[in-house]
């Protein structure tokens, strides 16, 4: 039951996982397309009705399942949750991508995946359009 316990814990380990990937509150914003007020607030465990595509957007942009987030409202534990280093989605990606370098990719934390990502957003921003 979603209570403001289960709230304050989510809040706390959200918190835990944004410094365990080394993330502001305005980078984990950015890549998950999720507000900056609405991640305050799930940081200080308020209780709302948050948006359950929102919730699994902020999940992903964690290394966290969709549903990572919904679980722990629901009383889960963060050691619970898995972390991945590409989401299926993302294979689909790497496709044209050498062995040699989706490899390498593959071995990447969640947290030097989202710094990746960053780099080349960074770069396409910089092409000529």
């Amino acid at each position: 039951m979603r209570d403001e316990r289960t709230f304050r814990a989510a809040g706390n380990a959200i918190n835990a996982r944004l410094v365990e990937l080394g993330l502001t509150q305005d980078e984990v914003a950015h890549r998950s397309h999720v507000s900056t007020s609405t991640i305050r607030k799930l940081l200080k465990g308020r209780p709302g009705g948050y948006q359950p595509f929102k919730l699994a957007q902020l999940s992903r942009a964690l290394g966290w399942p969709p549903d990572g987030i919904a679980r722990l409202l629901d009383g889960a534990r963060p050691e619970e949750l898995p972390t991945t280093a590409v989401p299926p989605a993302d294979a689909r990606l790497l496709a044209g991508v050498s062995p040699h370098l989706a490899g390498k990719i593959a071995q990447l934390s969640p947290a030097d995946l989202l710094y990746l990502e960053d780099l080349v957003d960074r770069f396409l921003r910089q092409q000529p359009a």
